[in-house]
């Protein structure tokens, strides 16, 4: 039982690497399994120490420096675009918080557990 736990929180920790690697401008899918051999942990602390990549930061940047000129200028209508962008996008992430792979793994831990309990 306590073996199935260890898997389970392995699992969960994998799935957290691809959602950072994600957010971060990453392929989350080649993260999530680089987690699955080496181990989870180290690799969050790899992605936490490399940081965005080149791209995703340039687009920070962009965007940044859109935003102090749509300030500055006090053009609205941007920032009302910018503040319905913001809005999707985090209700893009609450409903998709999860890749794909997740529900794979958690139809195993279910099984899993069921085969656990099952003895």
């Amino acid at each position: 039982m306590l073996a199935f736990i260890g898997i389970v929180i392995y699992g969960f920790l994998a799935v957290l690497c691809w959602n950072v690697a994600t957010k971060r401008g990453r392929n989350g899918f080649g993260w999530f399994f680089l987690a699955l051999f080496i181990t989870p942990i180290a690799v969050l602390i790899l992605l936490l120490l490399l940081g965005p990549t080149e791209t995703k930061r340039t687009e920070q940047i962009v965007e940044e420096e859109t935003l102090r000129k749509a300030v500055r200028e006090g053009n609205t209508e941007y920032l009302t675009k910018r503040q319905k962008k913001h809005q999707q996008q985090a209700e893009k992430e609450i409903t998709g918080f999860f890749p794909p792979i997740f529900y794979v793994f958690l139809f195993f831990v279910i099984v899993g557990a069921f085969m656990v309990l099952g003895r």
